[in-house]
This record gives structure tokens, sequence and C-alpha cells, in this order.
């Protein structure tokens, strides 16, 4: 069973979780870690995300920045083997908890390689379709 989990600070694992659930339905373990939005430290907010997931099962861990203090808490936290990406976006998300098959090394790099390609500022594409018109 894959379980998905999704740490950021405040409110952004909960708006991502929510939208991500919307359009991948239901039959899916996403949980969600909201950091510093009330007294619970984050610690135990991690553990109780993690809990129940057994050794072989497949952890996919999103979270939001690099250097960020809930980033390093994961990093340290999280189960055994689990693959973690840091900077999501929601095709991100999508793409590798879609995945039909085993998550790998290799298919995590690939997912994460595509997102960088398709990060873009739109006013470059506009730009060249606008000089290409004339």
């Amino acid at each position: 069973m894959r379980h998905i989990i999704i740490a950021s600070h405040y409110g952004l694992a909960a708006g991502l979780g929510d939208t991500l659930k919307a359009i991948i339905g239901p039959g899916h373990d996403i949980r969600v870690v909201c950091a510093f939005t009330d007294e619970t430290p984050l610690e135990e907010k991690l553990a109780s995300a993690f809990e129940g997931i057994a050794e072989d099962d497949e952890t996919l861990v999103l979270t939001d920045i690099l250097q960020g203090s809930v980033n390093q808490l994961v990093a340290c936290s999280a189960p055994r083997g689990a693959f973690i990406v840091t900077g999501v976006n929601l095709p991100v998300a999508l793409e590798l908890s879609l995945h039909a098959g085993q998550l790998t090394p290799d298919v995590v790099r690939h997912v994460v390689t595509q997102a960088k390609e398709q990060l873009v500022y739109l006013g470059d594409l506009t730009s060249d379709v606008d000089e290409e018109d004339e």
C-alpha cells in the first residue's frame, strides 16, 4: 500500500491534500501535516502521520521547502525507505500518487525532472507566440 504524507508550513499541506483527494478520488491514504498551526509540536504531528505504516509499505512524503524546518524534521523522522520529495506542487503530487507501479528512485527522479521542465515563466512563452504571429 502507498501512503502519501504531505507536510508543510501552515496550511499548504491541507490545501494540496484536499485538492489531491478531490482529483484522484477515494481509496488513497493521504495524510497531511500542517506545521505551526497550533501548539502541537511538529515532532508529534509527524509521529502521528507516520503511525501505523508498516516497514514494507511504500511511503511518499511531500514537503514544501528544501531548507525548511519541516523538511529537515521529515528527513530525520520518516520511515526507512520513504521517498521524500521537497518543493512539491500539484503536478508532482498527482504523478507520484497515481503512478501505477512501484515507486523507485528512478521513477521519482524522472517525475522531479519533468516538473522542473514544466515550471516556466509564461511571459516567455506568450512573447514567443506573439512574435510568431507577426
